[in-house]
């Protein structure tokens, strides 16, 4: 796996089919952006043995833009939605859970690790679930993760975390995230499995706090 630069950067245009997330109150405005993303299957390269088993590489960028306004606190948080059996783009939503702090670090699935800890919403009948795991990346101190492994049901829907950074006033935007090739392994799902990467922001201006959250082009695999 390879990791780009994560700070300040230049933004670029989303990818095909990307849903943008853009937020505005009292003229605090904040952009989320799946940039662009990539998916290479590596199916012949799972375990022995392990059943019902799908494997993808994936790669990605994200931005998060900001009108120049004073930030106080915040974070920002990527990953993917990964679902067996259900069609992730269909109704589910991800932000970062009020009044939750995040640390740079090794973030590992949802509520665990890093003081990440993610609110979800999904239509009745979809299991949400905290099953993600995650194998450390070698050498990676701001905030990624090395390769993702979840044991799903069907019908249920979990988030894979890849990155996540508190903000602070010293934040430069447009602030970029980005990995490649990184192995998500999807292992228990008789049916197909699906995933679409996701970057959800939370800014703390001086008297305001807004969230959004951009999502990327959804894949089965």
């Amino acid at each position: 796996m390879t990791v780009t630069a994560i700070g300040g950067g230049v933004a670029v245009p989303p990818a095909t089919d990307a849903a943008p997330g853009e937020v505005v109150a009292d003229g605090l405005r904040v952009v989320a952006v799946v940039d662009s993303g990539a998916v290479v299957p590596v199916g012949a390269d799972t375990a022995p043995g392990v059943p019902f088993a799908h494997a993808v590489e994936v790669s990605g960028s994200y931005s998060v833009g900001l009108d120049s306004v004073a930030v106080r606190a915040g974070g920002i948080v990527v990953g993917y939605l990964v679902g067996c059996a259900v069609d992730v783009s269909n109704g589910i939503s991800i932000g970062i859970a009020p009044g939750v702090s995040i640390g740079a670090g090794i973030a590992q699935g949802v509520g665990v690790g890093a003081g990440v800890t993610l609110a979800m919403d999904a239509p009745p009948g979809i299991t949400l679930t905290t099953a993600a795991s995650i194998a450390p990346g070698i050498g990676i101190g701001a905030g990624l993760a090395g390769a993702l492994g979840v044991n799903l049901a069907p019908g249920t829907v979990t988030a894979a975390v890849i990155g996540a950074t508190e903000l602070d006033s010293k934040a430069v935007f447009p602030y970029t995230f980005g990995h490649t090739d990184t192995p998500l392994h999807v292992s228990g799902c008789l049916s197909p499995a699906s995933a679409m990467p996701f970057v959800t922001a939370r800014v703390d201006g001086v008297d305001t706090t807004v969230q959004t959250t951009g999502y990327g082009d959804p894949f089965w695999f």
